[in-house]
């Protein structure tokens, strides 16, 4: 019986076999000596003298492309990025501006692509090389990794140690560099630095925290609750709600929150105004309702923080400052609208996550029972909104709030 298998497949299916068992000796081959020493203006007899054979050549060869030290990594100089009087810049944006920088050096790097592609093509010991070349270069960046979130009090989220999260970026940008390379439209620095951000923020945790990776994830899996008309199609109250959130978020992300109108918001999330205005009275109200979006999940954070005392009640007022910083321009809006009572009290997940830390501050004796009512509630979001619009790159705000609440109310209690 004839052969079913087409000549030609056959032919490609031995091209690709070929091609699996090449190592890095036969590829130099296919180059040729002749050309190599050509390269360098010396004799093929000048190239023998030095490295004996090709599969010597190729020995050497691996120890120069694979050198961790070549390029070493860049210096990560925190001094240098951080000016006190100018205020620390928050975690966020110091691991985008890293990721970006990591992202063009590697792109730049012409040698970059030849690891990657010899470690795909050259056989097991290129692979191997590749290997111990990767781990060279996160060893020296592990220090510097510890001690630069370390300094904004974060560490890894279990199951995710130091090494295992710097092996997950450094993949992340050589795979990333390696599809630009290819398809440069398909991404670029800007992109990747925010993804990378993003993926680093869910790795780690603020120290003391207790929430795995698993309860992270479970947290980021939210799918707000929808009325039944909602339900039904795409008329229902909440629905428009949600869409006129998110339209207003990219809307103001792009042009500033005082460059855009609720017509905009309604025409981009695909509604008339008068259906816009009917779930919101003016845009002031759409933003206190991005506020209270965007920070819902901050009373479960701040009952997540870890440990107790004076520091559990610094990192829970950190909790609170570092998601209002990210509300960003929406704050001025969300303020005008506590103080004119636009802004339920009681349905608002800011004042809720402060109540979740004054009461543990009661349970662990900071406060008395008598001093957190709703009037110091109050007090300490309104410290939080002053502190965050006076202060928009200040990295932490907890100890300087406690101190303010903390030993303001026992300098009163103390007093005549």
């Amino acid at each position: 019986m004839a052969d079913p298998t087409p000549t030609r497949t056959r032919l490609l299916e031995a091209a690709v076999e070929a091609l699996l068992e090449v190592d890095l000796a036969a590829l130099l081959t296919a180059v040729g000596t002749r050309d190599i020493a050509r390269r360098a203006g010396v004799s093929v007899g000048t190239l023998f003298h030095h490295f004996g054979s090709t599969s010597g050549l190729a020995e050497a060869l691996l120890e120069r492309l694979y050198d961790p030290r070549r390029p070493a990594p860049p210096e990560v100089e925190v001094e240098a990025q951080v000016d006190p009087a100018e205020g620390m810049p928050t975690s966020s944006e110091f691991s985008v501006a890293l990721h970006r920088a990591e992202y063009v050096r590697l792109l730049a790097d012409p040698e970059q692509r030849l690891r990657v592609g010899l470690a795909g093509l050259g056989g097991d010991g290129v692979r191997e090389a590749y290997a111990r070349y990767l781990r060279g270069r996160e060893g020296p960046l592990l220090s510097r990794a510890q001690a630069l979130f370390g300094g904004w009090g974060r560490e890894p989220r279990p199951p995710v140690d130091w090494p295992s999260f710097l092996a997950l970026h450094v993949s992340l940008v050589s795979g990333v560099v390696s599809r630009a390379r290819c398809d440069p439209d398909a991404i670029d620095a800007e992109l990747f630095a925010r993804a990378a951000s993003a993926l680093s923020m869910a790795l780690l945790r603020t120290v003391g925290e207790t929430r795995d990776l698993d309860a992270r994830l479970g947290e980021m899996d939210y799918h707000p609750v929808r009325s039944r008309a909602g339900e039904r199609g795409l008329g229902g109250r909440e629905q428009r709600r949600d869409r006129l959130l998110r339209a207003a978020l990219e809307l103001v992300a792009e042009h500033g929150y005082d460059q855009v109108g609720l017509r905009q918001v309604a025409r981009a999330a695909g509604l008339s105004t008068g259906a816009a205005y009917g779930v919101f009275a003016d845009k002031d109200a759409l933003a206190a309702a991005v506020v209270a979006a965007q920070t819902a999940a901050l009373p479960d954070v701040v009952a997540g923080v870890g440990g107790s005392g004076r520091g559990a009640f610094e990192r829970s007022l950190d909790e609170i400052a570092r998601a209002l910083h990210g509300c960003g321009p929406f704050l001025p809006a969300y303020v005008a609208a506590l103080v004119t009572g636009r802004a339920p009290a009681g349905d608002d997940p800011v004042r809720r996550a402060v109540s979740v830390a004054v009461g543990r501050a009661v349970d662990d004796g900071l406060l008395a029972p008598r001093a957190a009512g709703a009037d110091l509630v109050s007090m300490v979001v309104g410290l939080l909104l002053q502190r965050v619009l006076g202060h928009p790159l200040a990295r932490a705000s907890g100890p300087l709030l406690a101190s303010l609440v903390l030993d303001g109310l026992a300098r009163g209690a103390d007093a005549p």
